[in-house]
């Protein structure tokens, strides 16, 4: 017969699934807000080039997300949409890019000490809080596919 598990062992359990499942619920909201933004409000506007038009019509004719996923960030390089995801500091900042940089270091030298609760607990703060501005919906609106690069690292 197996031991029986512990109620605090069950609770981390618990806490660890919903951290996974607040990660996983944050990057498909932020897909799903990037591509519907890209079809309804900003179709027709960021199509300058030739190579950006094409980019853009083949993006609304994409069979699959990850057909659409390659040709946005392909657009987004086209449209020198790219260097604002390597930027971390903006002019009305657009989250708090020292906080989240702090997190995510905090949260390697947990991920190295190996503990897994306080990495679980530094994961569960920061996304159940919207920590830093991360949510904040203009980081989204900019760019046809993902988000600041410090962000994206931090949820990764």
């Amino acid at each position: 017969r197996a031991p029986a598990c512990s109620a605090g062992e069950l609770d981390r359990g618990r806490r660890g699934r919903a951290t996974m499942l607040a990660s996983l619920l944050y990057r498909a909201v932020s897909c799903w807000f990037t591509f519907w933004w890209r079809l309804l409000v900003r179709s027709g506007t960021s199509t300058e080039t030739s190579e950006a038009r094409t980019l853009a019509a083949a993006m609304d004719d994409a069979e699959s997300y990850d057909e659409w996923s390659r040709l946005a960030v392909l657009l987004d390089d086209v449209e020198g949409r790219t260097a604002f995801k390597l930027r971390d500091a903006d002019e009305p900042p657009l989250f708090n890019a020292p906080l989240v940089r702090e997190r995510l270091a905090h949260l390697r030298r947990v991920r190295r000490s190996g503990d897994v609760h306080a990495m679980a607990d530094v994961l569960r703060s920061g996304l159940l809080r919207n920590m830093g501005g991360i949510m904040n919906p203009a980081l989204h609106a900019y760019t046809n596919h993902g988000t600041k690069r410090l962000i994206e690292e931090y949820i990764d």
